[in-house]
């Protein structure tokens, strides 16, 4: 079975009326099954986010208790909430009994580090709720403070699954952004029922095609583009091709450039033993040596190709400019080749080669000062 699910949303302020946040519960039409992930701590809050959820077609809902970023822990939300197992437990039970569609989990090892992992006594717990436990539970297999820095512990995935026996599915997540490294994933961990990719999607949008033929797709930078393209039309429709909806719309342009960039041509042949030693997720310095012996220095690359690989967060904005204001694939192509000037690619490349940003969730850092009272909010783990 294969299921989507949207970004995660605070309950409270879907429940205020946020626009952004309301905008996370559409639903596409190719999404056959379809699950809306919220933020809450409270029962009464959840279920009411629920409702909309369900009012707006979404087959289930996913409480997300694995965001390790200071905009959810602050609140008590995300991975805070694994502090305290029976209290979990409490608050999980209260929402799959009041919720008019299912009700699924997503854990880490634990809220911290590795002296304090607790995934299997929420395991324990949840298994114990009888009638009221989740549907399904999603286990990342790494602790909230290790966020993106270690590799998933698929071994412990394994542990969570044995233990649930029975009392609900559960499926892993951690370090799939290649065909090849989901099947090595699958076979870590046999007795999970699944996987659940998160970056890997945001950096390769086609890793469910490349899982399901068992070969990767190897496109070219204007077949990139044009997906890219199909993105930012998408948000014309659905927020308005005037100022307000570029406005919106640039909200999420950072967050998805900062992960579109990424991508690298992974095939089996060249990169599965590389895999082996490290997620390819994590070794964006020894993929880009290895790419390097193989298409030769970065340098030397189509000038769009450069454009689509550069970090630099002024490219990505420029890009999505491009992008916003074409009509059309072939008019976006042009203007992005136009984009791609020697001056411009060498000005971008010059810069830090990465903006201070936290890697796994794609949102720009600021000093916590300035973002104790900030809005932001995040996306799944």
């Amino acid at each position: 079975c294969e299921a989507t699910m949207g970004e995660m949303i605070f309950a409270r302020q879907l429940l205020k009326g946020d626009r952004r946040e309301r905008a996370r519960l559409r639903r596409h039409p190719s999404e056959t099954l379809f699950g809306a992930q919220i933020a809450t701590n409270q029962i009464s809050e959840g279920v009411a986010a629920c409702e909309l959820a369900a009012e707006a077609g979404a087959d289930w809902v996913d409480l997300n208790c694995g965001c390790p970023i200071y905009e959810a822990t602050r609140r008590g939300l995300g991975s805070a909430l694994l502090r305290k197992p029976a209290k979990l437990a409490r608050l999980v039970g209260g929402l799959v009994d009041g919720s008019p569609v299912p009700v699924s989990v997503k854990l880490r090892l634990s809220s911290a580090g590795a002296k304090d992992v607790n995934f299997l006594e929420h395991v324990a717990e949840l298994a114990a709720l009888g009638d009221s436990r989740p549907a399904l539970v999603t286990l990342h297999g790494r602790t909230a403070t290790q966020r993106y820095s270690r590799p998933a512990a698929w071994d412990e995935i394994e542990a969570a699954a044995t233990a649930a026996a029975g009392a609900f599915p559960v499926l892993g997540n951690g370090d799939v952004l290649t065909h090849f490294e989901a099947d090595a994933r699958r076979a870590a961990a046999p007795t999970a029922a699944g996987l659940m990719v998160g970056r890997g999607a945001l950096i390769n949008p086609w890793i469910f095609d490349d899982i399901r033929k068992g070969e990767a797709w190897l496109p070219t930078a204007a077949e990139r583009l044009e997906v890219y393209y199909s993105l930012v039309a998408g948000y014309r429709d659905a927020f308005g091709d005037d100022e307000r909806g570029k406005q919106t719309a640039s909200y999420f342009y950072p967050f998805h450039f900062n992960f579109f960039h990424r991508w690298r041509p992974l095939t089996e042949e060249h990169f599965a033993e590389l895999a082996v030693a490290a997620p390819l997720v994590q070794s964006g310095r020894g993929v880009d040596a290895r790419l390097a012996e193989i298409e030769g220095p970065p340098e030397g690359l189509p000038p769009l190709e450069r454009l689509l690989r550069c970090a630099s967060s002024e490219a990505h904005a420029q890009l999505a400019d491009t992008l916003w204001t074409s009509r059309g694939v072939s008019a976006a192509l042009a203007a992005c080749e136009a984009l791609a000037t020697p001056a411009n690619l060498d000005a971008w490349a010059s810069e830090s080669s990465e903006t201070a940003a936290d890697e796994d969730e794609g949102h720009v850092s600021k000093p916590r000062k300035e973002r104790a009272g900030s809005k932001e909010r995040a996306k799944q783990g």
